[in-house]
């Protein structure tokens, strides 16, 4: 081999854009399959968002879902801008599964690399690189491309972030337009993304720059997050009382949260050593810690005790609900990611460096991959829209036996209610959805077996998959 084609193999492994689009063409895998991946439940209410933007009204201040029962749907949620964009793509594409995946994985690729030039060009540059390597591999590898708004929320702050620098450090004020709009929709988005503001902290400590400049950002930061404290401490919370359907959760108290955390601590641990970066990235994150205190790295030191806080306020908010729920970490990652790669950057044997390197990101890739896969046990769910065409009209209610799960339902393309297994020894609730309108009952026979008596409802039909049931 020549020194020249030498040359562009190192110069083409060392450029963050091609992992990023290594990492981009691997998660198109199955981009178009519907969704029997974990978080089918998250992503169902999201598609389902989506999908009445497109059918029965686009105001984007109402969003609604589908398993709401006899009522509107209508709800306080997320700020539906991940769901918006898909609509429109709705508009030009038509509905399908591909759209809000591929939303996300184009966002959340534009947020890795604007993390990569962030660290390289105002923080550290030895560990762009390796952080950048790091968080490709970590939860993101699948999160990334899930109809969800946690990493889509997280992008578009870390993009920001970058331009909030460029706009201290060059003084653009394009800059500070685009700083402004991206952390407005991020934490409108998404608030744990917030978290990832920290990166900007040290450049608030950075004597270099001008008080103006700091001064100007600060202000700029504060009109752009009052947008999302309208949204989640007014217009969700009205949304819920006028529409009468509670379903979107805004944490509990402080001591409620701290006694659930304290608790479950094994539960709570496990989010970050288990899910975050996974064990040997946890254990590098752990020791590049350790070393940045010694070495005294006043930025990284200045990043690690705003994220810190940051986080912690978050999850004294959350409690329980961080706790159960992986995703509620991904804000997290990208901090993780640094001091992971900061003790990668201290190792002096290149070879040895490379090691280490490979290690996290080949654990993180095994670790998530499944999730990418067929899984062909779902694939009687394809069957359930006609099914519900064989009874119903598509503004009928229905139920389904899928505890609290709505996937099911948006299989159905219906709405209506989603109940658990032991239903049949409820005769009121049956009562009850059948006074409000239900008009036919799919016990999914794969979650349970049929019931032999189902109150007020009588069987009709039945399949190796289904049992069909109608109000009698």
């Amino acid at each position: 081999m020549s020194e020249k084609s030498e040359f562009k193999i190192s110069t083409l492994l060392g450029d963050v854009r091609f992992w990023i689009g290594l990492f981009f063409i691997l998660r198109l895998f199955n981009i178009n399959s519907p969704i029997f991946d974990s978080h089918n439940w998250r992503q169902s209410d999201g598609f389902a968002i989506a999908r009445n933007f497109y059918e029965i009204d686009a105001n984007i201040l109402y969003p609604r879902i589908d398993h709401a029962g006899n009522l509107t749907g209508i709800m306080g949620s997320e700020f539906p801008i991940m769901n918006y964009i898909v609509y429109l793509l709705y508009t030009i594409f038509g509905v399908d599964w591909w759209q809000g995946r591929l939303l996300n994985l184009v966002v959340s690729s534009l947020g890795s690399l604007f993390f990569y030039k962030t660290l390289f060009q105002f923080i550290k540059k030895e560990i762009a690189l390796p952080a950048t390597l790091f968080l490709l591999a970590s939860l993101w590898f699948s999160h990334s491309r899930k109809f969800m708004p946690d990493v889509f929320s997280t992008s578009l702050v870390l993009i920001a972030i970058y331009f909030g620098w460029s706009y201290l450090k060059k003084n653009q004020n394009w800059h500070l337009i685009i700083y402004f709009v991206l952390i407005t929709f991020g934490l409108l988005s998404k608030l744990p993304a917030f978290v990832m503001t920290a990166l900007l902290v040290p450049a608030i400590f950075e004597s270099s720059i001008l008080l103006k400049r700091k001064s100007i950002l600060i202000l700029m930061s504060f009109f752009a997050i009052t947008p999302a404290l309208w949204w989640y401490f007014y217009w969700a919370p009205k949304l819920t009382s006028d529409y009468g359907y509670y379903y979107f959760f805004m944490g509990s108290d402080i001591s409620t949260s701290l006694s659930s955390l304290i608790s479950g601590w094994k539960l709570t641990l496990s989010r970050f050593y288990v899910d975050a970066i996974g064990y040997v990235g946890f254990a590098f994150y752990i020791f590049g810690i350790g070393y940045s205190i010694i070495k005294k790295e006043r930025q990284l030191l200045l990043i690690l005790g705003s994220v810190f806080i940051f986080q912690l306020a978050f999850m004294l908010k959350g409690g329980e609900t961080f706790a159960h729920h992986t995703y509620y970490i991904i804000s997290f990652v990208p901090a993780m990611s640094i001091f992971a790669a900061y003790f990668v950057s201290l190792i002096k044997l290149k070879w040895l460096k490379i090691i280490l390197i490979l290690t996290v990101v080949v654990e993180g890739v095994l670790n998530l991959q499944h999730d990418f896969m067929p899984k062909p046990a779902e694939n009687y769910r394809l069957k359930m829209e006609n099914v519900a065409d064989n009874y119903t009209a598509q503004n009928e209610l229905i139920v389904i036996n899928n505890e609290a799960n709505p996937a099911s339902l948006y299989f159905t393309h219906r709405k209506g209610w989603t109940v658990t297994n032991s239903i049949p020894s409820n005769p009121d609730l049956l009562k009850e959805m059948k006074e409000k309108g239900c008009k036919l009952f799919i016990w999914d026979k794969h979650r349970a077996n049929k019931p032999e008596n189902l109150p007020y409802f009588k069987l009709i039909q039945e399949t190796e998959d289904f049992a069909i049931f109608q109000p009698k």
